[in-house]
């Protein structure tokens, strides 16, 4: 075990090596490989009592000595695999210097904005990508506590929504927890379990315009289908909008990097810094 006094000088030589025209002494050796204090630098975080820094930095020592003594017993009994392994390494260093590289141009370059507009040519321009492969719905809901929602006044309201569409958005604002009037997000039936929990919800519950109340715990969801679309027909905009945004940014990736591999072609072209021996 390193004694403490011990972590105290290797830190001090590390500290003070820059200034000083001494050499380091190592801490470690594994045949003509060196352990030295700088290498310990970052391994004991900030206020760890000595004893346990002597423990971390021990630790560490002897799990570096592990690793060499077993890189030097491969070396040894790999001896004809080594020009593969380092064409392997060499291959594999340069897939990560290239992917790295390419990961940031594109972070600066990829343009990620979809304008509505975008998304709903390309919607319109592949109508047969979009068939739904279930049936979907548009609900009403709302959300409350049971002893604070008043089952015949929604349903009332509701039904008769142009004239109470006032004194409806009252209500919901002061005594639901969530609600949505007409709105124009689209539902499975797995997606309506998600977000209406507490009871399962038939397929045969959707097929009329009847309200369906949901008891999850402390909630009650009241809920009916204001518009349905069935397996085959086609999918709904904003059912599929997510989807197609992220068609349209793979396409965008694609086309950028299959454009900078051009770019760099022609301009090396032009400098003369690739040749092709025939």
């Amino acid at each position: 075990m390193i004694c403490a006094c011990f972590i105290g000088g290797l830190f001090f030589w590390t500290s003070c090596r820059s200034n000083s025209s001494l050499e380091e002494k190592p801490v470690a050796r594994v045949y003509d490989r060196y352990l030295y204090p700088s290498d310990l630098k970052g391994i004991v975080p900030d206020g760890v009592p000595a004893e346990d820094s002597a423990k971390l930095c021990q630790e560490f020592i002897d799990t570096w000595i592990k690793h060499h003594l077993l890189l030097q017993v491969a070396s040894e009994n790999l001896s004809g695999k080594l020009p593969e392994i380092d064409r392997q390494a060499q291959e594999y260093r340069e897939s990560l210097l290239i992917e790295a590289y390419m990961q940031e141009w594109l972070d600066q370059n990829l343009d990620t904005s979809l304008p509505h507009e975008q998304i709903q040519a390309y919607y319109d321009e592949n109508p047969d990508q979009f068939r739904l492969a279930e049936n979907v719905f548009r609900v009403d809901f709302v959300i409350s506590e049971p002893e604070k929602i008043e089952r015949d006044s929604i349903r009332f309201w509701f039904r008769n929504l142009q004239r109470y569409q006032d004194e409806l958005d009252c209500y919901c604002s002061i005594s639901c927890i969530d609600y949505v009037i007409d709105g124009p997000k689209w539902y499975s039936l797995e997606d309506l379990g998600r977000n209406f929990p507490g009871g399962e919800i038939q397929p045969g519950q959707l097929e009329g315009n009847d309200w369906i109340e949901v008891v999850h715990q402390d909630r009650i969801s009241m809920l009916r289908v204001r518009e349905r679309k069935r397996k085959g027909e086609p999918t709904p905009l904003d059912y599929c909008k997510t989807d197609i945004g992220k068609r349209i940014l793979n396409r965008r990736h694609r086309d950028l990097i299959k454009s900078t591999y051009r770019d760099l072609y022609i301009e090396g072209g032009k400098r003369d810094l690739f040749t092709i021996y025939s």
